[in-house]
């Protein structure tokens, strides 16, 4: 049976900001997209080089709200870091491309330490597409 664990972080967590209407799962084994994008909201999974997965949703259709910060706290909780970190995936539940949100995360996520791939998912046609290295003067 794979195991996962459930933090509940709307009482527990002292950094009280990330916890504001969100959902954060933390898995014992890495599952495949498709099990993990099932919702008509937007989720992010944070795959680690340890065998964890963390997912966060704010269960909003357009956005997760996260920061690198928040990322990085809960990578610490299951013992991993931003650096270390293997992949990070969000989904668009409609037909869309990267955003510009989407673009400055990214480059916030590799300024931050992140050198793993930074990839969206497309659930409806279970594809993937990679976001490719940011350029610094597309957010000055």
């Amino acid at each position: 049976m794979k195991k996962v664990t459930v933090l509940v972080l709307l009482v527990l967590v002292s950094i009280a900001s990330f916890a504001q209407n969100k959902r954060v799962l933390v898995y014992d084994y890495q599952p495949k997209l498709e099990e993990i994008f099932t919702e008509p909201f937007e989720v992010m999974a944070i795959y680690t080089k340890n065998g964890k997965t963390i997912t966060i949703t704010s269960h909003l259709v357009n956005r997760v709200n996260g920061s690198p910060e928040e990322i990085e706290y809960y990578l610490n909780l299951v013992g991993s870091n931003l650096e270390s970190a293997k992949s990070i995936v969000h989904n668009h539940p409609t037909p869309n491309r990267w955003s510009l949100q989407d673009k400055k995360f990214h480059y916030e996520l590799k300024r931050e330490g992140f050198k793993g791939e930074f990839i969206l998912y497309f659930p409806w046609s279970k594809s993937e597409r990679y976001m490719e290295k940011p350029k610094a003067e597309e957010f000055k």
